[in-house]
This record gives structure tokens, C-alpha cells and sequence, in this order.
């Protein structure tokens, strides 16, 4: 968002994008209703980080990506964003 965010700004201005790191216990489909969690409050871009696969769920509106290392992240939730997922996951260069 433009500028830096007021105190009450981070409330009425969600992120662009939020990430959740999996953790061993959590399931797939409790990790979609927090994004779809998200969505509701205006959120673009949920990256979904899953270290036990090596991949990333980025979903967007009703579309969902799995990227792994080798694959470029782009996004129109950051303009300007191109990254390796291996340069987003520990050690898996």
C-alpha cells in the first residue's frame, strides 16, 4: 500500500498477500478456510507454505498454484515480484 500505515490502518487495510507456514499437524483444508478467511477481509494473494512437500500453494480469487523449487513466483499482488521458490525454502538449493 502506499505510504506507511497509520495505527488504525492495519485495520482497515489488509495486506496484499499473507503466508502460512504449514505446520506438521495441519491439514490442507483447514489451511484453505483460513484463506478463504482472508479473502473475506480483502486480502489478494495466500501463499500456503508447505516444508514437508517443498512447494508453495498460492492461491488467488478461486485459482490455485503449486509451485516447487525450479518454478518462478510472479504475482499482480506485488508488481515486480519474480522469485525462484528454492530462494523461499530452507536448504533446498
Amino acid at each position: 500500500r502506499d505510504g506507511e500505515p497509520g495505527d488504525l490502518d492495519y485495520m482497515r487495510n489488509p495486506p496484499h498477500v499473507a503466508i502460512e507456514i504449514m505446520s506438521p499437524g495441519q491439514s490442507s483444508d483447514s489451511m484453505r478456510r483460513k484463506a478463504a478467511l482472508y479473502f473475506t477481509f480483502g486480502v489478494e494473494s495466500v501463499w500456503i507454505v508447505n516444508l514437508a512437500r517443498n512447494e508453495i500453494h498460492v492461491l488467488e480469487g478461486e485459482q490455485e498454484r503449486v509451485l516447487t523449487p525450479g518454478q518462478r513466483l510472479v504475482t499482480p499482488a506485488v508488481p515486480g515480484l519474480d522469485v525462484d521458490i528454492a530462494d523461499l525454502l530452507p536448504g533446498k538449493r
